[in-house]
């Protein structure tokens, strides 16, 4: 998404920001820390619950429509296994989500992404680096990712102000 940009981090930052603030979209992430030993066991499946939990109460907001199809990037053969059967569970935990009987799961494993794959991929980064980041400072593409999210899980972490 970045090639003209190539070399120049702050112009491609801000780019991807300006593409992301005005593409119509809604995102649900997961924040899981690595180093928690309850988080590690099946963190694919746990946050693949986490985001159908937020999306489920994002559709009951007025005038959303469900959509039909995740596509998520293929990991392991057993992994993504995991992660259809996690869905399946959830489908039982959920009965009254409608949307959710319809709802399919495919993994992508070409090499080239579709572009909502990119940007999914995109955010999960900002995402990350913006919790991993000690100084996370002025960065428009996670305030433009903020404005995207149907549930903020991430701490908002601001500089401390700088005294003159």
């Amino acid at each position: 998404m970045a090639a003209p940009f190539a070399g120049t981090v702050a112009a491609e930052e801000s780019s991807i920001a300006t593409l992301l603030a005005r593409t119509p979209m809604r995102a649900a992430i997961s924040v899981f820390d690595s180093r928690d030993r309850k988080a590690t066991h099946g963190t694919s499946q746990q946050a693949l619950s986490q985001c159908l939990s937020v999306y489920d109460q994002f559709l009951r907001t007025p005038l959303q429509q469900s959509c039909t199809l995740l596509v998520s990037r293929s990991q392991t053969e057993a992994v993504d296994q995991q992660c259809l059967e996690e869905l399946g569970r959830y489908r039982t935990l959920m009965p009254e989500a409608s949307w959710l009987r319809d709802l399919q799961l495919q993994f992508w494993n070409e090499t080239l992404e579709p572009l909502p794959l990119e940007l999914a991929q995109v955010v999960a980064t900002s995402a990350a680096r913006h919790v991993l980041a000690e100084d996370t400072g002025n960065d428009p593409l996670f305030e433009a990712i903020l404005t995207k999210l149907a549930h903020n899980p991430i701490q908002r972490r601001r500089s401390a102000p700088k005294r003159r």
